[in-house]
């Protein structure tokens, strides 16, 4: 064999061997890095923090208590806007007249009567309430078509104390009132039953003005604050927007509702808050001469319950005012602002009582048709009353 030869099978198995170590090497040996491929790749994930059930709860706190803040602040500002706007009506000019005897100084707000001084009541505010025998109101556009004020109620309220007092005013009661032609031109000023005041106007804001003037002339020109006319069809939404009114029934009214019996006691809803405050009977002996007296007890013993319902309510929802206000706002003719409204039921809510029932004294006569007169020095004596302090 040539040494070529051996040579060449020696290179030969070098390389094979070679060849064989380079091939387990790779096998064994890890690729160099050129990257992650995109599918590799995994996302990392973050850490969810434990749910805090007390962050929560603190969170709705402070906004509950923000809105109830700011609730509180809206409702406080009201009342002192609507407080103003009232208590500044009884600086309104107004002639201030008196009875017989009776010593005025030039406001009227001073007098001496039967050896005794007066002093006005500076913090009365005085409302004047109407029920409006009509579905709802006329457009205004015509006057002496805009029905009768079928009910009155003088509401002076105390505000240094919150006190009540309710006057109910007959609608037969002969008052020197204003007379308008059809189309609005005044007429004469002549003594009729106060209910025609409302009918000498457009059946809105004049007619109620006319009343009103009407009721302050028949109470030597006291002042009055505001007024509020309701049609027929606000007095049963009104009723049920506080729940119903109770009632211990006094008077007979069976033949317009089988509840409605002398003595039972009745939570009245819709309709049937209608029935109880408008019906009214026409035979009897007495009946005959004043046939709206015994409806005149039964309206002022619902508006006082109505009104002891509504406060009574008010202390858990400070915002009832306004939420009647609103619902009112479709069946009433009106010039006393929400702010106003809110600051006198938060004013009554004071005292949480029924307001008291003051009465004129008057003598009801039958001619073509019913006239109440009032007893003129017993009036004025209500006046002092109600619109005056006696001092030493």
């Amino acid at each position: 064999m040539s040494k070529q030869t051996n040579k060449d099978e020696i290179n030969k198995k070098l390389e094979e061997t070679v060849g064989s170590y380079w091939e387990e090497k790779e096998k064994n040996s890890q690729p160099d890095f050129e990257g992650f491929r995109e599918s590799e790749i995994e996302p990392k994930k973050k850490k969810k923090k434990p749910f805090n059930k007390k962050k929560l709860v603190l969170i709705i706190l402070i906004i509950f208590a923000a809105f109830i803040a700011a609730i509180a602040i809206t409702i406080f500002a009201m009342e002192k806007i609507g407080k103003n706007n009232l208590l500044n009506s009884n600086s309104a000019d107004t002639e201030i007249t008196g009875a017989d005897g009776a010593e005025l100084d030039d406001s009227g707000k001073e007098v001496v009567y039967n050896g005794k001084k007066y002093v006005y009541n500076e913090s009365n505010i005085s409302m004047l309430f109407m029920g409006v025998d009509r579905e709802e109101f006329n457009d205004g556009s015509t006057y002496q078509e805009g029905g009768q004020a079928d009910s009155l109620f003088l509401m002076v309220i105390d505000t240094s104390t919150g006190e009540t007092k309710m006057v109910p005013i007959s609608r037969y009661t002969m008052v020197p009132i204003d007379e308008y032609h059809e189309d609005g031109s005044y007429w004469r000023q002549n003594e009729i039953q106060v209910l025609l005041a409302y009918t000498y106007g457009d059946g809105r804001e004049a007619s109620c003005e006319n009343t009103t003037t009407a009721i302050s002339r028949l109470l030597y020109g006291m002042p009055i604050s505001g007024y509020v006319a309701i049609d027929l069809s606000g007095i049963g939404v009104l009723n049920d927007a506080v729940g119903g009114v109770t009632v211990e029934v006094l008077e007979d009214l069976t033949e317009a509702d089988s509840e409605l019996y002398v003595g039972n006691t009745v939570t009245l809803m819709g309709q049937q808050a209608e029935t109880y405050v408008r019906s009214r009977k026409s035979e009897g002996t007495d009946l005959e001469i004043d046939n709206n007296a015994p409806r005149v007890e039964r309206q002022t013993q619902y508006l006082n319950a109505f009104l002891s319902t509504t406060m009574s309510q008010m202390k858990t929802s400070p915002t009832l005012p306004l939420k009647l206000y609103n619902i009112a706002s479709d069946y009433t003719i009106t010039d006393v602002s929400a702010a106003e409204a809110l600051y006198l039921m938060t004013t009554m809510a004071k005292t949480g009582m029924e307001a008291e029932v003051v009465t004129i004294p008057s003598t009801a006569k039958k001619g073509e048709y019913t006239e109440v007169y009032v007893d003129e020095d017993a009036l004025y004596e209500v006046i002092l009353d109600v619109f005056y302090t006696e001092v030493e």
